[in-house]
């Protein structure tokens, strides 16, 4: 045995209990895959390369752990729980003093090395006058992520609208691209961008996933980045790729779409800012200058722009030396992207922190009172909502630190029902943003035209009423791009499907990466985040589905008894506990650890119309998956509580009848949500629609249907 362990480092930081689990499974698991290696005429001595020369040597005698298995744990381990380098120098001097005489564990300096020269491979420093920045090969990253999504990521019908593959491949990989700035340190201006990727082919939740984001660049510096220096290798690869892969000849990749907020939007496209005459990159509306800010009063859309007209306009500016039409010059994506067709609105940005945030705030200092506030804090503590809303709304005190998910969850759910307290003419006001917004959000096959067509009209009439409700500084932009919002969904696809939320949570899994004694050092994000990356062995997302197995003996005998009265008691039939539809994590009554969500709450089908439910239990029985619900009756409409509770409550609201606004909304009186008489049902999974929000208030349960949509900043 080697000598004795020297001692740690007093400011090692502290971890948790999942971190000493993943220490021992380093030693107890079973061997692992690591990365696969690159294209070897291009890569050569990366990290794969060296784990790959002693692959089949076990780490020490007589034990089934390789090297190439104990490299890629720790370097896992390091990663999921952001080690730092002297921390990690720590843990190797630990295991390789535990283990016996003879081990092959690699000391620290040969880890370090394999990994400077992965980012040597993959990645190219520059610098410039305004900042330095490194480009990342975007093919090597592709190539780790298609295996893993290979059975689903052609066949799976995406939320967006995709082109039709052309150029004689047999399928195209279409991307998205996103970059924005991220502060790094409040004691300097210093601020980094990354440009992210992502693969418009694969379903929303699993091309959102941190493991599926693509890292083509990051910029360091104490202003925006030069585009033409920072774009310029990344443009150059895309275009190579274009004409298809390395590791599959019968696959290109294109892009797609760019997702970014206002302001990066009229650097990047080299177009006017948002405040400046024609500042609408949709349309040719000119706007007014008024007390110092730019307002677009009309809620009509006027001219709107076309790639043609776009680079005439680009031309004649570079020309004259000033903007025409508010287009400055030829944008540096243009050799990728149609422009202003693939530069989409980020509802993150313009509806969430935009429009819904001023809105908030013009209430709060109008309408809330300490009272009111009180009740909300005391409100939001009554809701039950599923697991994956990982970020509940804070209190209204706190408005101003607000996450743009704590605005989407106030404005499509919880501020319907608070929000009914404020005079009447301002609530319906804001319902008729919340019902656009929630129509927009919701998958394109949930949707009908008639719907499409409704979100329009309600777009209209709340910008129409907005200056006569509030204040005429408040037409902003932002306001402006709303009546954009619907040609845009109906053209490309959800909100939810086309937002910034998979970017931004990139963004600061990024910025985690720098300890505060390590701030500036551009390197290591890079290497944190290839580390990060390409140690990433997690079973993939669109593996089967999960299911936690419950014991018959378990089992209430009314839920066989309802088995037996459908005629589907089998022999062999197996009982859950819980189930993973999708990606999406239901429970049952019977999932002992559901605590207080509301996973086991949903909608379903029945009989052609739509029941809100209990779900009571879980079987499978001849290869097909059946829930057991517990059906609510006496269901009233959210409108005709409001009639209850707020007097002189009108029937209709300019052309809306406010049914249309609360359709998303079911009352149930408590003696019946709670009642043990509640008749009992077997539905298909596949007849399950939704999980769904709950809200305890006075006597009576509100169910509010959830979209589904996975969002988080």
């Amino acid at each position: 045995m080697s000598n004795s362990f020297s001692s740690i480092d007093e400011d090692m930081p502290t971890v948790s209990d999942a971190f000493f689990r993943d220490i021992q499974r380093i030693q107890t698991s079973t061997p692992i895959s690591f990365i696969s290696s690159f294209n070897e005429s291009k890569h050569s001595t990366t990290l794969s390369d060296d784990i790959s020369n002693s692959s089949g040597i076990p780490i020490y005698r007589n034990n089934n752990v390789t090297n190439v298995d104990f490299i890629a744990s720790v370097n896992d381990l390091a990663s999921r729980h952001r080690l730092s380098d002297s921390c990690l120098w720590d843990l190797l001097k630990l295991i390789s003093n535990i283990l016996p005489n003879g081990h092959i564990c690699p000391i620290f300096l040969e880890f370090k090395n394999s990994w400077n020269r992965t980012v040597d491979e993959v990645a190219t420093f520059h610098s410039c006058a305004d900042g330095d920045f490194f480009s990342i090969l975007v093919e090597p990253q592709i190539e780790k992520i298609y295996p893993r999504h290979s059975t689903i990521i052609f066949r799976h019908k995406t939320e967006i609208s995709l082109p039709a593959t052309s150029d004689g491949f047999e399928h195209t990989l279409f991307l998205n691209i996103n970059t924005d700035g991220v502060p790094i340190s409040k004691s300097n201006n210093k601020s980094v961008w990354p440009l992210w990727l992502n693969i418009a082919n694969l379903p929303t939740k699993i091309r959102s996933s941190f493991p599926n984001l693509i890292l083509a660049a990051i910029w360091m510096g104490n202003s925006k980045p030069n585009w033409n220096e920072f774009l310029k290798p990344f443009i150059g690869e895309m275009l190579l790729l274009q004409g298809g892969t390395s590791f599959n000849k019968s696959i290109n990749c294109k892009h797609l779409h760019l997702i970014v907020d206002i302001v990066a939007r009229a650097s990047i496209a080299n177009i006017v800012q948002f405040n400046g005459y024609y500042g609408c990159p949709i349309c040719l509306i000119r706007g007014e200058h008024d007390n110092h800010r730019h307002l677009y009063f009309s809620n009509e859309i006027r001219n709107v722009r076309t790639c043609r007209e776009n680079d005439q306009f680009a031309l004649e500016a570079e020309t004259l030396g000033r903007p025409v039409f508010g287009v400055k010059g030829r944008s540096v994506l243009r050799p990728l992207l149609a422009i202003p067709e693939d530069i989409l609105l980020d509802y993150l940005h313009q509806v969430l922190l935009g429009v819904t945030r001023n809105l908030l705030f013009s209430l709060k200092k109008a309408y809330f009172t300490s009272a009111n506030m009180k009740e909300f804090d005391k409100a939001c503590k009554e809701f039950q909502f599923p697991t994956d809303f990982n970020r509940r709304t804070r209190s209204l005190w706190e408005l101003k630190h607000w996450k743009g998910s704590e605005f989407r969850l106030f404005l499509l759910y919880v501020g319907s029902i608070f929000l009914s307290n404020i005079p009447l003419n301002y609530y319906l006001h804001y319902m008729l943003l919340c019902y656009s917004i929630r129509i927009l959000s919701c998958p394109i096959k949930s949707k009908s035209h008639r719907e499409i067509d409704n979100s329009i009209l309600a777009i209209k009439e709340f910008v129409k009423l907005l200056p006569n409700l509030f204040d005429k500084n408040a037409m902003s932009f932002n306001v402006h791009s709303l009546l954009h919002l619907p040609s845009q969904v109906a053209r490309i696809g959800c909100l939810s499907s086309t937002s910034a939320f998979c970017f931004e949570s990139g963004n600061y899994q990024l910025k985690s990466f720098l300890s505060s004694a390590n701030r500036g050092r551009l390197r290591l994000i890079v290497e944190r985040f290839l580390r990060r990356y390409y140690s990433n062995f997690k079973a993939n997302d669109d593996s089967p589905n999960a299911i936690t197995i419950l014991p018959e003996a378990k089992v209430s005998s009314a839920f066989l008894q309802a088995v037996n009265e459908e005629g589907l008691y089998d022999n062999d039939i197996k009982f859950f506990a819980s189930h993973n539809i999708c990606g999406i994590a239901y429970h049952s009554s019977q999932y002992s650890y559901r605590r207080n969500s509301s996973n086991n709450y949903v909608r379903f089908n029945s009989n052609g119309s739509s029941q809100h439910g209990e779900l009571c239990i879980f079987f499978k029985i001849r290869n097909s998956f059946y829930a057991i619900v517990k059906n609510f009756p006496q269901q009233f409409s959210f409108d005709d509580y409001l009639k209850w509770s707020i007097p002189d409550f009108p029937e209709m609201f300019c052309s809306f009848q406010t049914r249309e606004f609360f359709k998303y909304i079911s009352v149930y009186k408590s003696r019946s949500f709670c009642s043990s008489i509640c008749h009992l049902q077997c539905v298909p999974i596949s007849e399950l629609l939704n999980r769904c929000i709950i809200c305890k208030k006075q006597d009576c349960f509100i169910v509010i249907d959830v979209t589904e949509a996975f969002e988080h900043d």
